[in-house]
């Protein structure tokens, strides 16, 4: 069980052209409970990390047609995550992530998405990297057809999902409408990927 308590500041502003710019900083104090004397390692080690004090900036290209059902354009973004050091907090590590997502029109307003996104997160201090911040996929928003979370090395010794510390994934669908004026599309796709974990 996770409890977290904290808050973030963003900004936003415009670089050049389509490119824009994101920052933020976070403070988070997370609670680890309900954690089995015979959970993994990394799980149990994640209870002595409960402060996250973090920036984090961000760089995005936008040229998609519309925010949501788009047809045409594109979105490509790159992210860097710091945690710890001047910062001070319990956690250190450095996390890096990018994605690029493609929109093109086909026929009878049907549009071929295509999506392919990359992470790797280090830890800048040994047992500094808290178990919730290594990546896990499944879901909506990465693999669908798994449940959120489900893709993920497993601890050998004890069968817990611990995340990876590197992580891949691609999307391909076709989107066709259904009731394009009521805005319910249907889709058909195709994903795979992996999350790894640092042998």
């Amino acid at each position: 069980t996770k409890d977290s308590k904290g808050g973030a500041l963003r900004f936003g502003h415009h670089l050049w052209e389509k490119w824009r710019m994101y920052e933020s900083y976070s403070y988070t104090d997370t609670e680890l409970s309900d954690v089995s004397p015979n959970a993994s390692f990394i799980i149990q080690e994640s209870q002595d990390i409960p402060i996250t004090s973090a920036v984090k900036a961000s760089f995005v290209r936008d040229s998609r047609d519309r925010l949501y059902g788009a047809s045409r354009g594109s979105r490509n973004n790159a992210s860097v995550k710091y945690a710890g050091g001047i910062l001070g907090g319990d956690s250190q590590f450095t996390k890096v992530e990018a994605s690029t997502s493609w929109y093109f029109p086909l026929w009878y307003g049907t549009v071929f998405h295509v999506l392919g996104a990359a992470g790797q997160v280090w830890e800048n201090e040994d047992g500094k990297l808290p178990v919730y911040e290594r990546f896990y996929l499944g879901g909506m928003s990465s693999i669908r057809g798994f449940e959120y979370g489900k893709v993920s090395p497993i601890d050998p010794e004890t069968g817990d999902r611990i995340g990876g510390d590197r992580m891949w994934y691609t999307n391909a669908e076709i989107v066709f409408p259904l009731l394009k004026e009521q805005g319910v599309f249907g889709v058909v796709f195709f994903d795979t990927g992996n999350s790894i974990a640092e042998d």
